[in-house]
């Protein structure tokens, strides 16, 4: 909702390409509509891709919705969060894909209107679904991450490496009756 609303804000309030500074050299609203992918890839204006690109978003966002189902049970709080973030990211940008045409709305595309600079350069122009898309995917990543070595350290049978080796060496002397092994 915050993303189809604030799309509409700009929409309704700012003329295509006009700037509208936040903070100098850094931070801009600028409104824009991509018809092709993230980072305009495609950004042609064929209607071939135009469809392409919300098969893309259709078929993608109901995969996550349908893993974050399945898994729902299973999944941490963290990571049912980064997948809702995911879904709501995907959905968002394909809401104006399918629907945002020039016969309907007088315009075409997915509406992008934040706009960062970093050392004098213009970074892409984005909206609020491609930041909850992006987060959700940074988060879920994290999540993953933590969760594998939460497993790796519970994981019956390991050594413990924790130790520096003189004191390693000495607890596993100890524990193998002084038999030589090789490490």
């Amino acid at each position: 909702m915050i993303d189809l609303v604030s799309k509409w804000v700009v929409v309704n309030n700012m003329n295509v390409y006009t700037e509208i500074t936040v903070i100098e050299n850094f931070f801009y609203l600028r409104l824009s509509f991509n018809q092709g992918a993230a980072f305009g890839l495609g950004n042609t204006g064929d209607i071939e891709w135009r469809i392409f690109f919300i098969a893309v978003s259709a078929v993608i966002g109901t995969a996550m919705l349908v893993y974050y189902i399945k898994k729902y049970r299973t999944l941490s709080i963290v990571m049912k969060i980064a997948v809702a973030m995911m879904i709501a990211g995907a959905y968002g940008n394909l809401i104006d894909r399918a629907l945002y045409w020039p016969s309907t709305v007088g315009f075409s595309g997915v509406v992008d209107f934040l706009s960062f600079e970093f050392w004098g350069r213009r970074f892409a122009t984005f909206n609020v679904a491609d930041m909850s898309l992006v987060v959700g995917v940074i988060i879920l990543l994290f999540a993953i991450v933590i969760e594998d070595i939460r497993i790796a350290k519970n994981k019956e049978g390991k050594e413990d490496l924790s130790k520096p080796s003189a004191e390693y060496l000495a607890d596993k002397e100890k524990k193998h009756g002084g038999e030589d092994e090789k490490l």
